[in-house]
């Protein structure tokens, strides 16, 4: 452990969620098709996995199906424990897809939702001790969109033990970095021609010897 004690950001707990997403789906989905009667991978395999700040549903990539994950801050009090500090994340998932029609496609969004919902009761995440399912939904697109694209959001609490303690750091602040000085700038322009005007400024008054 370092002196400046535990450090656990909200970035760190998205980015542990995405990668046991990334790592679980191919088999949990597997396991959807068994108990719904689906074929064998008929749910196609999420061909991206992202993080956001914003709306989902204005990501670059447009790749589908796609998950992606986003924490708008804590959903509980932090926790306080000798020198120590818990805190618990929100952590929205979201899984777009396209089904065949409506109703397949309206049949895939809530498979897939329970396929998130189990994975991650299962599956805990790095540095998570604790998930709960919060709420789970099936209108993350607008009803105005085609009806073949759907999306399920789902939104867990994350418990991360030990995100900081009270110690009490180091002792001395590192001195600020200078950048060296430059050795190199670069190449002048050569002066061709140089033009100098004279101007004479007669004085206003006498100036003593």
């Amino acid at each position: 452990m370092s002196q400046f004690g535990p450090l656990i950001s909200a970035s760190q707990v998205e980015a542990a969620v995405l990668d046991t997403l990334q790592t679980w789906m191919h088999t949990y989905l597997g396991n959807t098709e068994r108990v719904v009667g689906r074929p064998v991978e008929s749910m196609i395999r999420p061909r991206s996995y992202s993080k956001t700040a914003g709306n989902p549903l204005a990501i670059q990539d447009r790749e589908l199906p796609r998950v992606v994950v986003m924490s708008p801050g804590l959903v509980e009090e932090p926790e306080e424990g000798g020198e120590t500090l818990t805190l618990t994340w929100a952590v929205t998932v979201w899984m777009f897809a396209k089904g065949i029609d409506e109703n397949d496609t309206q049949d895939l969004c809530r498979d897939n939702a329970a396929t998130i919902r189990l994975l991650l009761s299962h599956k805990t995440p790095d540095l998570v001790d604790y998930v709960h399912l919060l709420d789970e939904n099936y209108d993350a697109v607008p009803p105005n969109r085609e009806n073949t694209l759907a999306g399920c959001e789902l939104v867990f609490a994350l418990r991360v033990p030990e995100a900081a303690d009270y110690g009490t750091g180091p002792s001395d602040p590192d001195p600020p970095q200078q950048p060296d000085p430059p050795t190199d700038y670069g190449d002048w322009p050569e002066v061709d021609e140089t033009d100098v005007e004279v101007i004479h400024v007669p004085l206003t008054e006498e100036v003593e010897p």
